[in-house]
C-alpha cells in the first residue's frame, strides 16, 4: 500500500496560515474506459474483461466462456487480461452462430 499523498492547504480561518492534510487517493482514483460505447471506471490495476464486468456481468461472463471476443476501437482483437489505460475504447463482439457439434455420420 503507498503512503499518504500530503497536499498543501490554505486554512483561511487562520489567516492565511498555510497548513497540510493526508489523504490516501489510491482507493478513489479510477480510470474511465469505454466499453461498446459505454463510459465505466475502472481501477488502475483492471484489465479488459474488468472493464467488461464494470458494463454487464453477463457480458463478461459469456466473453470469458469463449462465446465472444473482444477487440480495441480499430477492431483488433485484444487480450483478456489486457491491461487499460485512460480513454481505452473496447467492443464486446459475441456472435449468434454456436459452434456446430461434430457429425459421427458423415
Amino acid at each position: 500500500m503507498r503512503p499518504p499523498r500530503v497536499f498543501p492547504v490554505r486554512h483561511c480561518q487562520a489567516g492565511g496560515f498555510w497548513g497540510f492534510f493526508a489523504t490516501s487517493v489510491t482507493d478513489t482514483i479510477l480510470l474511465t474506459v469505454f466499453v461498446n460505447e459505454r463510459p465505466v471506471r475502472v481501477p488502475p490495476a483492471g484489465d479488459a474483461l474488468a472493464a467488461v464486468r464494470a458494463l454487464d456481468p453477463a457480458l463478461a461472463d459469456t466473453v470469458a466462456a469463449g462465446r465472444g471476443y473482444l477487440t480495441d476501437g480499430r477492431g483488433i482483437r485484444v487480450a483478456l487480461d489486457m491491461p487499460m489505460a485512460a480513454g481505452a475504447i473496447l467492443r464486446a463482439v459475441v456472435s449468434a452462430r454456436q459452434p456446430r457439434e461434430t457429425d459421427d455420420h458423415a
